[in-house]
């Protein structure tokens, strides 16, 4: 009963009228959950989602952002029982999938993890940010030639999806170059440091990259030492000393 309560003076704080003023619909509550996540509040959220579910319990959103509330508090296991609810009341939707896939991952549950992300990626097929998830657990999984297919699939689509404007753009660039870096992982893991080196590479050279790029040096590094380019790796090496991007890329022109 409390935290019904605690819910209902949430909603009526952010809307600025008194409790009793009106009965806050399962929508509203939605809402000021989502208010709430978005300003990183989440035991907060979490309440005002799980009381909409109170008020309608066939309305699918608050299942969704509950679940994904719930995981990333670290409560895969509720979260997974939320997110299969959302999944049964809601219309085909790959990003249910994609949200119950991680849940899924956090759990240890790999091989559902990628039936999940199979079935994102079915509804979805045009989605690079799905593809390259679904690289990362089939690498999980050491199934590498299925991960390199997802890798690919993600770098092309990065080239023609979502090029509305700059931000979007960015976002595209930045998931290629981190897709680059799986896949030269994938390589290095086989054996194959060419090619691990050519993929490191392409992805160390883009400007919108966000991953840290002294474990990218670092790696090459160790393929060229594989590949007897002594030099190279030494080079890499004395790159990953200085951790300013801006210095590491005068280095790198």
């Amino acid at each position: 009963m409390r935290r019904v309560l605690t819910a209902l003076a949430i909603a009526s704080a952010l809307a600025g009228a008194p409790a009793s003023a009106r009965a806050p619909t399962a929508n509203d509550m939605f809402e000021q959950g989502a208010f709430l996540f978005n300003h990183q509040r989440y035991h907060d959220a979490l309440q005002c989602f799980k009381y909409s579910i109170q008020l309608d319990p066939t309305f699918w959103k608050p299942y969704q952002m509950a679940g994904e509330t719930l995981n990333d508090l670290e409560n895969s296991g509720e979260a997974i029982e939320l997110l299969t609810k959302a999944i049964e009341l809601c219309p085909p939707n790959g990003e249910l999938f994609y949200t119950r896939s991680n849940a899924y991952y956090c759990t240890g549950q790999l091989n559902n993890s990628i039936a999940d992300m199979d079935r994102a990626c079915t509804l979805n097929p045009k989605n690079p940010h799905f593809f390259a998830k679904r690289g990362d657990f089939n690498t999980a999984a050491k199934r590498f030639d299925l991960a390199l297919r997802d890798y690919n699939k993600a770098v092309d689509l990065s080239k023609t999806e979502h090029q509305e404007n700059a931000a979007a753009r960015n976002d595209m660039a930045a998931l290629r170059a981190s897709a680059h870096k799986d896949i030269g992982n994938v390589y290095r893991n086989q054996g194959k440091y060419q090619l691990a080196v050519d993929q490191y590479t392409l992805a160390l050279n883009a400007p919108e990259a966000t991953f840290h790029r002294d474990r990218v040096l670092a790696d090459r590094a160790d393929c060229y030492e594989k590949l007897g380019k002594k030099d190279l790796a030494a080079a890499d090496r004395k790159l990953v000393q200085h951790d300013s991007k801006g210095y590491l890329d005068d280095l790198m022109r």
